[in-house]
């Protein structure tokens, strides 16, 4: 028994540890009252996080390997049933089934790299976490955007007018995907985020639903980081 247990730690340790990376910090954005400097500024810590990403994803690639191997070890099913269910909980599995799909995109009538561009017409950051969000509340199973997973502490943020998910640049259209109850995620996403459909009407953003027989939602691609984390019985 306590074989078996020594086993089952050291299988859910790797299944968690080796998929823990060390979330990188950006440089500081350069103060400069130059909208021109300022715009090079962005473009510059733009390509240094796609870069920094690209490391990430293929440093995963190769833990995901290793973890691989460890599991195509002699485990008992009991014990694989459990490292099943974790990776479920981590996002490490892909989520099939019906749901929505949802296009949010920036009014064709603006361009997105002008800065003088009406913020109104452009999908902003805020936008994608209010639908996530709103999915998250309707019970749906999983999430992504333009093929990112979306785990339950996916950074959404913006740099500029460009907007990173999971620290990747992502542009416009941006086409979010929802795996679960189609209806109630119809209903909710029709009767709520008002300010987003007032700027369908005022500003001419492109917000679309869809019901969908059937999605599929990849597995996480990238870097898990916890802050504290440790295995119970």
């Amino acid at each position: 028994m306590q074989t078996r247990n020594q086993v089952l730690l050291l299988v859910i340790g790797a299944a968690v540890g080796l998929l823990l990376i060390s979330q990188y910090q950006a440089k500081p954005l350069t103060i400069t009252t130059d909208k021109f400097s300022e715009a090079q500024d962005q473009k510059e810590i733009l390509e240094m996080l796609n870069k920094e990403q690209n490391l990430l994803k293929t440093q995963i690639s190769g833990l995901r390997e290793k973890l691989n191997e460890l599991q195509s070890q002699d485990i008992k099913e009991e014990d694989q049933e459990i490292i099943q269910k974790l990776k479920e909980r981590i996002g490490l599995v892909t989520v099939a089934g019906p749901g929505v799909q949802v296009i949010l995109n920036d009014s064709a009538d603006v361009i997105r790299e002008n800065l003088d561009v009406n913020n109104d017409a452009l999908v902003h950051a805020a936008d994608l976490r209010d639908v996530i969000n709103l999915l998250r509340v309707s019970k749906a199973e999983a999430v992504s955007i333009n093929g990112q997973r979306i785990l339950i502490n996916s950074p959404i943020s913006c740099v500029g007018n460009s907007i990173l998910v999971n620290n990747s640049n992502l542009l416009p259209p941006f086409q979010i995907e929802a795996v679960g109850d189609a209806s109630v995620l119809m209903t909710q996403l029709e009767n709520n985020l008002l300010g987003i459909h007032k700027r369908t009407i005022d500003n001419n953003l492109i917000f679309k639903v869809e019901r969908k027989e059937d999605l599929s939602i990849p597995i996480y691609s990238g870097d898990l980081g916890f802050n504290f984390a440790e295995v119970v019985e």
